[in-house]
């Protein structure tokens, strides 16, 4: 699914640029008293700071009073804890993957390492009633992760030859990928003085699941006897799958509910940014399928003359159930819950320069598999047209990156917004790791 989910990223951005949109902040009230006069307002909408693709943070320092706000936004993203963005086009352009780009791989301190991939696109409305906003969005989502082990890596590319008379570890090693829909009910409110003005968002969502694969495995190795004599492998390994009978792209397969929150806090020229994304789990059905391994199996080898009659060897034998039980795999349906990766936030936004520019500095951290926070801070020029700014990041599950962001206005109805965050990779593809795209538009009456 993680190849799917990245074409399907592709795709939905160029439906993005096109039609998309991240909302707008009303700082303005009949019941509350409008900020200081200067730039730094809250969260430019009321869907800021809830949802994410990537970690770009999204929110911007727009004054748009209006009532009603028609809206599309979309985006994907890829990173990966160690693998260069040149080894991950190879990956999902089926390329051969040749000797060098298998040499630039370079593995982190952690025995753990992490590919992420996600998309999402949708649509929806907002409307103002007075400090408060009421709005509703329908979107597409997939998230993605994989974990494994340098062992592993290496098992799969270069083969067992250089673990001849030692083990392979596969402990940890896993994958877990949900597609969904969901529809979000999102609440915004505006309060505060003439010295402090906050902004609260909130949404509350229902998802709908349609595919699922999870797959842990637990104290998994592989030995390679000397000179290749033998093989010798203990698995124990679960693996969960919807229902494979009901796999249309709306197949009632799973539903969840999420919550997300965001705070912003304006004091003369600084804002405090807060936010919790992605707080909630999927519930898959009793159909969904449960396979579990628990087996260790010894390989020695035979050596065959005349395949057709060999004896011993029946082809008509060979099924899934005999090599399920020959591996040791038990087969069973049941429903299982599998938590969505929660994500915390947090910025600080100065503006100087006659608040013609601000600086952002925050992180980002996903506790589920990430060892440590995404740190980034980035320049932003305020026009009245155009508004470009560039960010630089690091840690998480990538390396050093920079990226680029533009947002617009046409006619005083009509904005637009285009980042990416790792735009570096396209430059040094060999070097760093990891790709994104998020565009969004939206209309206002």
């Amino acid at each position: 699914m993680i190849l799917r989910s990245i074409f399907q990223f592709y795709s939905s951005c160029l439906f993005t640029i096109i039609f998309s949109v991240s909302f707008v902040n009303s700082c303005f009230s009949t019941s509350v008293a409008p900020p200081p006069d200067t730039s730094v307002h809250l969260m430019s909408s009321p869907f800021d700071g809830l949802w994410w693709s990537g970690f770009s943070n999204h929110f911007r320092a727009d004054k748009i009073n209006t009532s009603t706000i028609v809206f599309s936004s979309g985006g994907a993203y890829l990173n990966g804890s160690n693998l260069p963005f040149d080894f991950s086009k190879k990956i999902l352009s089926s390329s051969f993957i040749d000797s060098v780009a298998k040499s630039n791989v370079g593995f982190s301190k952690h025995h753990i390492n992490f590919v992420e991939a996600g998309y999402r696109y949708g649509a929806g409305i907002c409307f103002k009633k007075k400090s408060h906003w009421l709005g509703l969005e329908l979107s597409d989502e997939s998230i993605s992760v994989i974990q494994y082990r340098k062992d592993l890596f290496n098992l799969m590319f270069y083969g067992n030859s250089q673990y001849e008379g030692d083990t392979a570890y596969l402990t940890g090693s896993g994958l877990n990928n949900q597609d969904f829909h969901r529809v979000r009910f999102i609440y915004s409110a505006i309060a505060g003085s003439d010295d402090s003005v906050w902004q609260i968002n909130i949404s509350l969502s229902y998802l709908q699941g349609y595919h699922v694969n999870s797959l842990n495995a637990g104290r998994s190795y592989l030995y390679t006897a000397p000179l290749g004599e033998y093989l010798s492998l203990h698995s124990q390994m679960v693996f969960q799958t919807n229902d494979t009978s009901s796999i249309s792209a709306f197949a009632p397969n799973g539903n969840g509910v999420c919550a997300d929150l965001s705070i912003s806090f304006v004091a003369r020229k600084s804002k405090i940014f807060f936010s919790v994304n992605n707080a909630g789990f999927m519930h898959w059905n009793q159909n969904s399928l449960l396979y579990v391994v628990d087996t260790s199996v010894q390989f020695d080898g035979f050596e065959v003359n005349n395949f057709l009659h060999q004896p011993g060897i029946k082809l008509g034998n060979l099924n899934s159930d005999s090599i399920f039980s020959y591996l040791g795999i038990n087969y069973s349906k049941g429903a299982f819950n599998l938590n969505l990766p929660l994500r915390l936030t947090f910025i600080w936004q100065h503006h100087i320069i006659c608040d013609k520019l601000s600086v952002d500095a925050g992180f980002t951290f996903i506790p589920q598999y990430q060892f440590s926070p995404l740190y980034f801070i980035s320049g932003r020029l305020h026009s009245k047209c155009i508004s470009p700014s560039i960010n630089i990041s690091y840690g998480g599950n990538q390396a050093f990156n920079a990226g680029l962001s533009i947002e617009g206005r046409i006619a005083n109805h009509i904005n637009w917004f285009l980042t990416s965050d790792q735009m570096l990779s396209w430059a040094l593809p060999k070097k760093l790791n990891g790709a994104d795209l998020m565009a969004s538009l939206y209309y206002q009456f």
